[in-house]
């Protein structure tokens, strides 16, 4: 799986642990892209919510009713993120249906994995204790999320380039 954009493919799950890694935070990314979804999702925020069976209409509802921000969206065999911005609603993910496409930002009930998936597992990102966790450069344990990690105490805004990252692929999907 490629770290270098527009060379090779990169698998839906490293592709998320990918950007989270280069935007700074300090997971286990190569063990977390190996896992189901909601693994890491569970780990990163508690602001969770999971559809069984729901119809994309329910889960885009949903997100109008939500707060701006950067969701991650685990889905039956697929994980990308959801960015919303106002009435903008943009799902950004490494190509399922065409891993030579690459990522891809594309509309929420468009023909992609978000509609067509039975589950799908939200969890809203970049809350207060991720975001202390990104400015002081703590680890993210991999086995146990509720144990205490080393911190370093280096502090730098990296919020916006992560923020960046996701507008700059979401524009990407817009054009041709």
């Amino acid at each position: 799986t490629t770290r270098t954009p527009r060379e090779g493919k990169i698998a839906c799950g490293y592709f998320i642990t990918t950007v989270l890694t280069d935007a700074g935070f300090k997971i286990p990314r190569v063990y977390w892209a190996q896992q189901a979804s909601e693994y890491y999702i569970k780990r990163m925020t508690t602001d969770i919510k999971r559809y069984s069976g729901a119809s994309i209409e329910k889960v885009i509802t949903y997100f109008k009713e939500r707060e701006d921000g950067l969701y991650v969206v685990g889905l039956d065999s697929h994980v990308g993120f959801v960015y919303k911005r106002g009435k903008k609603l943009q799902f950004v993910h490494a190509s399922y249906y065409n891993p030579k496409e690459g990522v891809k930002s594309e509309n929420l009930d468009s023909k992609n994995p978000l509609s067509a998936s039975e589950y799908r597992v939200i969890g809203r990102i970049l809350d207060k204790e991720m975001v202390r966790k990104w400015i002081l450069e703590e680890e993210w344990e991999k086995w146990n999320a509720n144990l205490l990690p080393s911190t370093n105490q280096k502090s730098a805004m990296r919020y916006p380039i992560l923020i960046a990252v996701v507008l700059i692929i979401a524009a990407c999907g817009e054009s041709p």
